[in-house]
């Protein structure tokens, strides 16, 4: 499938949106995770570590991205 400039203008403003509320959750976050969690998958030390900021900034990119899932 190929998208118009249009179409590929629309996908951006919406990663760029999800994004801009992630980071904004995130920022919410800043010295008030309470758990970490470690996970399996990574590269690095780091990489292993998730929160619920992580998990949460998941979900509100997911949810806003998932009308142009469904679109294109």
């Amino acid at each position: 499938m190929k998208l118009s400039d249009v179409q590929l203008e629309a996908l951006r403003r919406s990663a760029v949106e999800a994004a801009l509320e992630a980071g904004k959750s995130i920022q919410a976050y800043a010295g008030k995770v309470k758990e970490i969690q470690h996970k399996d998958s990574g590269s690095t030390p780091a990489s292993k570590v998730v929160s619920e900021a992580d998990y949460r900034s998941q979900e509100i990119i997911l949810q806003r991205l998932k009308p142009s899932i469904r679109e294109f």
